[in-house]
């Protein structure tokens, strides 16, 4: 398959330092679906989609516990992203890390060094409105 094809952006993979409180507003932002719906790994994310737009995400953990508002983590996120594209201003705020290379390049560099790669489990995205 040709990544372009598949991803049609040629934008850089930008590493930053988030705080949890700006990862959950980042996937309230997603929970309004004005650009579609963060994908994201890593995390456990719980919402409700019968609730009004900004008070729709229940709960979100990373490794296994709830993810406070005080904890930092590492985020890779296309550069529209990280640069505040889509309304998604809280990455704006955060310190870039590093540039780990355009998309394309690094799904390459993943792929080339994997026989297999399986499919991501699903549950990692609940509503509880279902």
């Amino acid at each position: 398959m040709d990544l372009l094809d598949a991803y049609p952006f040629v934008d850089d993979v930008i590493v930053k330092e988030m705080s949890g409180s700006q990862i959950r507003r980042a996937l309230e932002q997603s929970l309004t679906f004005e650009r579609g719906l963060l994908q994201l790994s890593g995390l456990g994310v719980t919402y409700d989609l019968s609730q009004p737009v900004g008070q729709r995400l229940v709960s979100v953990s990373y490794d296994g516990a709830p993810l406070a508002d005080a904890d930092r983590l590492t985020v890779a996120a296309p550069g529209f992203f990280a640069e505040g594209g889509d309304l998604y201003d809280m990455f704006a705020e955060s310190k870039v890390i590093r540039n780990a290379g355009k998309v394309t390049d690094v799904a390459r560099a993943y792929f080339a060094q994997h026989d297999i790669v399986a499919v991501p489990p699903r549950g990692r995205q609940v509503d509880i409105a279902h």
